[in-house]
């Protein structure tokens, strides 16, 4: 799971990483064989700015990791 808390920090898992970090992260993934590509979960805070979502696609977009899932979270 790859997620964006509303101060814009960027996690894969639970572990916090840079945004570049992310990206090697993910191109490390986007280097396996296609078949054995993981589907991306993406997590975002409802108040965050949707370029922080937006970088992250581009990243995987350049880590050719196209299986993609928002988590979504109804209001309570």
């Amino acid at each position: 799971m790859v997620a964006v808390d509303k101060q814009g920090n960027f996690y894969f898992g639970t572990t916090p990483l840079s945004l570049d970090e992310l990206g090697r992260r993910l191109a490390a993934l986007g280097a396996e064989p296609e078949d054995r590509r993981p589907v991306i979960r993406i997590r975002a805070d409802l108040s965050l700015q949707w370029q922080e979502v937006v970088r992250v696609m581009d990243l995987l977009k350049k880590a050719n990791l196209s299986k993609i899932v928002f988590d979504t979270q109804t209001e309570p």
